[in-house]
């Protein structure tokens, strides 16, 4: 049963770890576009990017 699941583990930490890399790296990036913009949905403050 284990070495049967271990390529979904393995796949979901690879995934898992990729998106905290993205967030890290995109930290910045998210600041700067959502916090100037208190009063305006994410939406909107995604489609000014």
């Amino acid at each position: 049963m284990f070495p049967k699941d271990l390529p979904a583990i393995t796949m979901v930490g690879t995934l898992l770890a990729s998106a905290t890399q993205n967030l890290m790296f995109h930290q910045d990036v998210f600041a700067t576009a959502f916090v100037p913009l208190p009063g305006v949905g994410h939406e909107k403050a995604i489609q000014q990017r």
